[in-house]
């Protein structure tokens, strides 16, 4: 549905995925109310997908083999003219609608993913669970040289970047007994304060190193 949104009606990709998202989280209050799923599925196999090495492995397979077969494809060199500039990869003749649906359509597949695992892992959910997560994920792409403009970026940045803010949040974790009985604020509101922060410091980098480049 983003991937038509954007490349059929040419909605901007920020107002399509924010609306969406608004939409559907919206959409899963109505649904689930104040209620809490426990399991949110009974599938065989479902639970297993909560482990740790399940999970590890599974993550290793989709970016190490995932990641080759990207990296070594024309597809991306195709997703990164696009996101660079539409109207001069339109002239180069990349079919653009449709590899903008195809990169939309293979973010909700991967999505659809990351949510199955987590659920499993957590053993419930609610409508309101990883509320503000889509700032971690802006922040973490950016982090990883992700211009923000589009036409460049790599799984391998996104992945330091996606570990630069799972440490970030484990200390955060770790200290938050420490920091409620010494502070006179809590240590998760530093949460909000260093995303922002390195946000715009990803933002400042990576236009330095457009600039020299």
């Amino acid at each position: 549905i983003n991937g038509l949104l954007v490349a059929r009606i040419d909605i901007p990709p920020i107002i399509t995925t924010l609306g969406t998202m608004i939409f559907y989280r919206g959409f899963c209050y109505v649904v689930m109310g104040d209620r809490e799923l426990a399991p949110f599925l009974s599938a065989p196999g479902y639970g297993v997908l909560g482990d740790f090495l399940p999970v590890t492995l599974l993550t290793a397979m989709l970016f190490l083999g995932g990641g080759y077969l990207f990296a070594r494809s024309r597809w991306r060199q195709e997703i990164l003219t696009i996101g660079g500039n539409r109207v001069a990869a339109r002239y180069a003749g990349i079919p653009v609608a449709r590899r903008q649906i195809q990169a939309y359509t293979l973010m909700g597949l991967l999505a659809f993913l990351a949510a199955v695992v987590f659920t499993a892992r957590n053993g419930s959910v609610n409508a309101g669970v990883l509320a503000g997560l889509e700032l971690q994920v802006i922040v973490a792409v950016v982090l990883g040289g992700t211009r923000v403009q589009g036409g460049s970026g790599s799984l391998s940045g996104a992945f330091l970047g996606v570990l630069i803010i799972a440490v970030l949040d484990e200390g955060l974790r770790s200290s938050a007994a420490w920091g409620d009985r010494y502070l006179p604020f809590r240590i998760s509101h530093l949460q909000y304060i260093l995303l922002g922060g390195l946000l715009v410091f990803g933002v400042w980098i990576n236009a330095r190193r457009k600039a020299k480049g």
